[in-house]
């Protein structure tokens, strides 16, 4: 369960909450900032406050202590496994804090105070060591920050208010927040714990054959994608279905007071997400999509196809529908420009055409501060960019493979559960109100020759050497492993390696065994489909994992979800059919080798 509690702080002028961007020409250290130029104090600074005053209290109250206990299971400390020689599974922090924001307005825009070093032998201003930190506001004059504590804990109220109770004593116990501590700047005048903002009711889920879920988050969202060096973590615009559903996993496991991962009931869950338990494999959560926040009626965007074109006109075609799409040719008398060599404004002409879009990031830098010296540790430094939550949700879709019985029980535990939020997406573990609604129906799979577009990553095609040839060959045998009907005709594909690290900690071997993933956008041509049953199935479960895939990687076929994060029922392999935003063939396409008339 959730309990949330919003948290008014004040705080003596001057402070120093670093921002990232450059401040005014001449200003050293800029405050912190949102985008929407508010001032804000992370909600990572207050956790380690927070944290800090728990062991002081600790130290002194002994080890058998609530506080200790509350550094072992609220914050994760090490002593509870969250260290390099365990999983840390019942080392996750418990406790989080989001940004709080201030209140106070913007101040004097030319606010500036200096500082400078003196040296120690002469007494005299170092030459070169002046700071200017911009600050808005009056020494001593009161600033306001208002924010929200959350807690992920059994549904104890009274243990949960008796919790809160001792993070008010150690909101006391803190006399500062930021930086220059000791020159006197971020004084703690006082702190306090209210009732926080009600969220948006969840209607009735239950007796509804689909659902798409719509997620308002109430922190920058950080969620997996590429690392683009050992200390940056970039954002991907994209929510995997399987960060929902681990979150939702943590959700239900700690609310129950238990540990580990749900893949059986358990007789400590209650009745009410007992059904969400048992059944939890037959869910299928898709990857969240963003939408812009102003959007009433949320549609689900595509992703843009990698088999359209342009011109030098900028104008659009697709090349999947060509009579001969497979064969290369010219596009007036130029090479066509597929979306490698699209330039920015091509790239987002194509993204209003399929109706994506998506949030700018926030990049945000932090470094580990030393429990003795109260310093920024050595080598501790990195930077996440986040994804900015102000202006967009993020939407998904949810569809339950087990029996139509089943389903209303099911669909009333996950509101059961979501009705107080989701916590725990991503690092930093963002949270986020959850509203529903019913999907329009998907578009019929017309027989003939059927286009079909790849929505979001797939495990599709064996790794092996030998079928890296000819690509649509490898995915043809891969189509008819999964019994595709017709012929694959033509493919238009992008591919990348992801996992390695993954595979290297989950099976304990240091060997590189990444995973061959064909990306969204990628388009596959059928000819001759007469019985369209198969694609209809598709489109409502996702594509499988062909067997002879399955094999090469050697994964066995029960339990997949131990091994193999890319499952349709996390989101995997989703497909769309039919040609997107209207775009049809190109014209004036002339033959390489007077095959394409």
């Amino acid at each position: 369960m959730i309990h949330r509690r919003a948290i008014a702080l004040d705080l003596a002028a001057p402070w120093l909450t670093r921002g990232n961007l450059v401040g005014l020409f001449g200003v050293d250290a800029p405050l912190a900032r949102l985008p929407n130029d508010d001032f804000y104090i992370p909600g990572t600074l207050v956790v380690g406050k927070l944290a800090e005053a728990f062991r002081h209290f600790a130290a002194v109250c002994g080890a058998g202590s609530v506080w200790a206990d509350d550094l072992d299971h609220k914050f994760g400390h090490a002593s509870a496994g969250n260290d390099e020689t365990r999983n840390g599974r019942e080392g996750r922090r418990r406790l989080f804090v989001g940004d709080l924001v201030c209140v106070a307005g913007q101040g004097d825009p030319l606010g500036t105070r200096t500082r400078v070093a003196i040296d120690t032998l002469t007494g005299a201003a170092t030459r070169g060591a002046l700071q200017v930190i911009e600050q808005p506001f009056a020494p001593g004059a009161s600033v306001g920050f208002v924010g929200e504590l959350r807690l992920l804990a059994t549904d104890d109220e009274v243990a949960a208010d008796a919790f809160f109770k001792r993070v008010e004593k150690a909101l006391a116990w803190i006399t500062q927040f930021g930086g220059d501590r000791t020159v006197g700047f971020g004084v703690n005048k006082g702190a306090r714990l209210c009732a926080p903002k009600a969220l948006p009711a969840l209607e009735a889920l239950a007796g509804k054959p689909r659902l798409r879920l719509r997620f308002s988050f109430h922190d920058p969202l950080c969620v997996g994608d590429l690392r683009t060096s050992g200390n940056t973590y970039m954002s991907s615009a994209v929510i995997p279905g399987g960060a929902i559903k681990g979150a939702l996993a943590n959700q239900i496991l700690t609310g129950a007071g238990l540990t580990g991962t749900l893949s059986r009931p358990s007789a400590a869950l209650d009745a009410a997400t007992a059904p969400l338990a048992e059944h939890f494999a037959k869910l299928r959560i898709s990857h969240a999509f963003p939408i812009e926040k102003a959007g009433v009626d949320p549609k689900r965007p595509r992703r843009v196809p990698v088999s359209w074109v342009t011109t030098s006109a900028q104008s659009f075609g697709d090349w999947a529908a060509l009579d001969n799409p497979e064969v290369a040719g010219l596009l007036d008398h130029e090479a066509p420009k597929f979306s490698p060599d699209w330039k920015s404004d091509s790239a987002a002409a194509a993204e209003g055409l399929t109706g994506w879009s998506e949030p700018a990031t926030d990049l945000r830098i932090r470094t580990q501060i030393h429990e003795t010296l109260r310093a920024a540790q050595k080598n501790r430094l990195f930077a996440i960019g986040y994804r900015r939550n102000d202006t967009h949700d993020w939407i998904a879709d949810v569809d339950f493979e087990g029996d139509e019985a089943d389903r209303a029980a099911v669909f009333e535990a996950l509101q059961s559960v979501l009705q107080e939020g989701l916590i725990g997406v991503g690092r930093g573990g963002a949270f986020a109100g959850v509203t529903a609604s019913v999907p329009h129906d998907r578009a019929a799979v017309v027989a003939g020759t059927v286009i079909m577009s790849l929505q979001t990553p797939a495990l599709l095609r064996k790794p092996d050497p030998a079928t890296t040839g000819d690509v649509t060959a490898a995915y043809r045998a891969a189509f008819d492993d999964l019994g595709a009907p017709g012929t694959l005709k033509a493919a238009f594909v992008r591919e990348q390696m992801r996992g390695a690290a993954f595979m290297a900690r989950r099976l304990k071997d240091a060997s590189y065994k990444p995973w061959l993933l064909t990306e969204p956008g990628s388009v596959f041509v059928f000819e001759n489909v007469a019985d369209t049953a198969k694609f209809t199935d598709w489109q409502s479960k996702g594509l499988g994992i062909p067997p002879a895939t399955l094999a090469s990687y050697g994964l066995p076929d029960n339990d997949l979800w131990r091994y193999c994060p890319y499952l349709p029922e996390n989101g995997y392999g989703e497909v769309a059919f039919g040609l997107t935003g209207g775009i049809a063939a190109p014209q004036k396409v002339q033959a390489l080798a007077g095959v394409i008339a």
